[in-house]
């Protein structure tokens, strides 16, 4: 019976060509009620519609949407041949065909359309007798496919960030178009819903029907499938159709996501000429459909760098391009990671990144700039002894990263930070005691971390000596001697006569925890050496000062000194062949005891008094202290008794 139909139906269309005014018997002249288009029965969105037609005649209804939504067409089969059409308000396009054979059961089509929208519904009888029992359905819906839209030109409408709900079959409504247009380039995620069996074929194309990408639901099973794509600003056209399992047709949601962005790869981009223009140091999302696929991308270097190319390994291959030939390929298929790289050193020119691919899953790429390796001039390490180490970079620019680790390769990160200016000072609790490496690395906003510089430094200066470490004794008329106690055998002891520069004045390795170093002269008067302690596998301390005391005077000779034992008057010893200014002692014992009497001389000799030395016979011990020294030794002077 459908092969019937449809010859009657070719020769409709042929005689609507051949006579204009012979449109689908919807413009003759009214007969009675329903027999053509303008007298089409007017019935509601929900109507049954049941009769009888004889003598191979037509019936038609007329509906008005009462809202945006979608009109069901239910048609029982009573056995005999009928064949129901649904046509646009226009007589233009025919938007779905039911035909009852014997041997199929009840039928049923679901079409979705605009509030106020008129169709009609013609009802053909192949008999002389033709019953029918058809029931119209009809559900208020907000985002749903609106017929007809069975041409691209006839597309309809869709708002991004929205789901639209619609039905294909294997008849007349077997293609839904569908249109959007985006203001900003962006990546546009779409999803196909099936809620019964049936495969359901997308298309993305243009205007011409040429395909960007397009989807396929498995035919066995409801589900939902989804692609992704980027595209730039413009007007896009999709199509939806479907192969059912069974005889009714299958719904659909179509759903469509946007994000806006220019880091999405822009169909179509298959040739250098299309290349969508990257930045180095930016991430890029690509997409390939499920055939062979080549997406380009292009860049332009102005000086020398060292790149680092990075795309998932989903794709088949991507080649790094000049505009003249290939300079390197990567083939992604042995990688683990998940992401394949090649780094490459390229001179100013401009580039085109190619990536191959079939799978349809999305890829990223992303072109980094490696930041230049510092010089090892510009970096200063200072080893501290007891505060903290430092590492000083100089000649960066601001917002750099500088890292310090303890290896060339792996190792710990001692320290980061970001630089405020040119230059940045990294504080480290502790390097080594010893001399040793770090090893530094530059990375400047959005590239790379650079390759590791090695810095060595020196070793930790020793602990200072302490003060109650050093004892030093500055002999009259022989070498002076400074001790050091309480070191390890091995440390070097230096003496210098300043506390900055200044000059060496002994030096020694000791043999032991102690040593004797020993100086011809300090200086006869009271003064200070600086000390400093070598470690081993360390560097030098600090000078610690120590203080010495002068030189003791020479003590007097005998002939030098006369001493009187006076009756009824004071004694009186008397030294001469001395400086003014020298103070003289006389003490009553050769230790200690008592000081019996003390003088400064005003002249080259002095004469002092002592009330009572003793009436017998007996010995005073006499000193000296000249200016700036130490007091001398005491000597024994012998007198008489009074």
């Amino acid at each position: 019976m459908r092969k019937i139909f449809m010859a009657f139906l070719g020769v409709v269309l042929l005689l609507s060509m051949i006579n204009p005014a012979y449109t689908n018997n919807l413009g003759e002249a009214a007969t009675s009620e329903g027999e053509t288009k303008s007298t089409a029965i007017p019935v509601t969105a929900t109507a049954a519609l049941k009769g009888e037609l004889t003598d191979y005649s037509t019936k038609y209804y007329k509906v008005t949407m009462p809202d945006n939504g979608e009109l069901s067409i239910s048609m029982a089969n009573t056995g005999d041949s009928i064949d129901v059409s649904v046509w646009d308000s226009q007589g233009d396009d025919l938007l779905a065909i039911l035909d009852s054979e014997n041997e199929i059961g009840p039928m049923k089509t679901t079409m979705g359309f605009a509030k106020g929208q008129v169709i009609y519904i013609m009802i053909d009888g192949y008999g002389e007798s033709s019953k029918y029992d058809i029931q119209l359905g009809f559900k208020a819906k907000g985002n749903f496919e609106k017929e007809p839209n069975n041409h691209i030109a006839k597309s309809q409408l869709l708002s991004l960030n929205t789901k639209t709900s619609g039905y294909v079959d294997d008849d007349m409504d077997y293609r839904d178009y569908y249109k959007f247009t985006l203001t900003k380039p962006g990546k546009v995620t779409v999803k196909l819903s099936n809620s019964k069996q049936g495969e359901l074929y997308f298309g993305l194309m243009n205007e011409d029907e040429k395909d960007y990408d397009y989807l396929i639901t498995n035919p066995l099973k409801s589900g939902s499938t989804s692609m992704e794509i980027g595209l730039p600003v413009g007007t896009y056209y999709m199509s939806v159709s479907g192969d059912s399992l069974s005889n009714e047709p299958i719904p659909y949601q179509l759903e469509l996501k946007f994000t806006a962005g220019t880091n999405y790869e822009t169909e179509s981009n298959d040739k250098k000429a299309e290349a969508d223009p990257i930045k180095l140091n930016s991430s890029y999302q690509g997409f390939h459909n499920g055939g062979y696929d080549n997406d380009v991308y292009s860049f332009r270097l102005t000086k020398k760098e060292k790149l680092k190319f990075s795309v998932s390994d989903s794709v088949n291959f991507m080649t790094v391009e000049n505009g003249e030939r290939e300079l390197e390929w990567v083939v992604p298929e042995d990688t683990t990671s998940g992401v394949a790289t090649k780094t490459i050193e390229l001179a100013p020119d401009t580039y085109y990144v190619r990536i191959n691919g079939s799978s349809s899953t999305p890829y990223n790429l992303k072109v980094q700039s490696i930041t230049a390796a510092l010089a090892a001039s510009k970096v200063t390490v200072k080893n501290n002894y007891n505060k903290n180490d430092s590492v000083t970079v100089s000649g960066i620019q601001k917002e750099n990263l500088i890292k310090v680790y303890d290896k060339s390769s792996g190792g710990k990160l001692l320290a980061s930070k970001k630089s405020t200016g040119t230059s940045t000072t990294l504080s480290i609790k502790q390097l080594s005691q010893k001399a040793g490496k770090v090893y530094v690395t530059n990375t400047k906003a959005g590239s790379l971390e650079s390759a590791r510089t090695a810095v060595s430094y020196k070793a930790e200066p020793s602990a200072p000596l302490k003060a109650s470490q050093v004892k030093i004794t500055n002999n009259r008329a022989k070498n002076d001697v400074i001790k050091v106690s309480s070191i390890k055998k091995g440390d070097t002891i230096k003496v210098y006569n300043k506390a900055s520069g200044g000059k060496l004045l002994v030096s020694k390795k000791a043999k032991g925890t102690s040593v004797d170093l020993s100086v011809k002269q300090l200086s006869q008067k009271a003064g200070k050496v600086y000390v400093t302690v070598t470690r081993s596998g360390l560097l030098g301390s600090s000078k610690t000062a120590i203080s010495y005391k002068a030189e003791q005077s020479a003590p007097l000779k005998a002939s030098q000194i006369k001493v009187k034992n006076n009756k009824g008057k004071s004694d009186t010893i008397t030294v001469k062949s001395i400086k003014k200014g020298d103070t003289i002692k006389v003490y009553n014992k050769a230790s200690g005891g008592k000081l019996l009497v003390s003088k400064k001389s005003a002249g080259t000799s002095t004469t002092l008094s002592v009330k009572q030395l003793g009436k017998k016979a007996g010995s005073v011990y006499v000193s000296i202290t000249k200016s700036g020294l130490r007091e001398s030794s005491k000597v024994k002077m012998s007198y008489k008794k009074e």
